[in-house]
């Protein structure tokens, strides 16, 4: 995740957050489905501005496991 930022220091949250969670494979796959499958039938999924928040929201919006998922895009 630091070498994002020393790459670039602006850098979002959610992408440096996103690549080093797909990097070590920090989430089983199984548990990225089965904590955001209620968000995305819903349609309740955090904006880029929502995952590039500093708060403690982050975690609570699922902003680790949507991060994983743009990145393995």
């Amino acid at each position: 995740m630091w070498l994002i930022g020393d790459i670039n220091p602006l850098a979002p949250k959610w992408l440096c957050q996103g690549i080093a969670g797909y990097e070590v494979k920090q989430m089983p796959d199984e548990f990225i489905k089965n904590s955001t499958s209620e968000q995305i039938h819903n349609l309740v999924i955090p904006t880029f501005q929502e995952l590039n928040s500093e708060g403690w929201d982050f975690e609570t919006m699922n902003g680790f496991q949507f991060s994983y998922l743009i990145a393995e895009l």
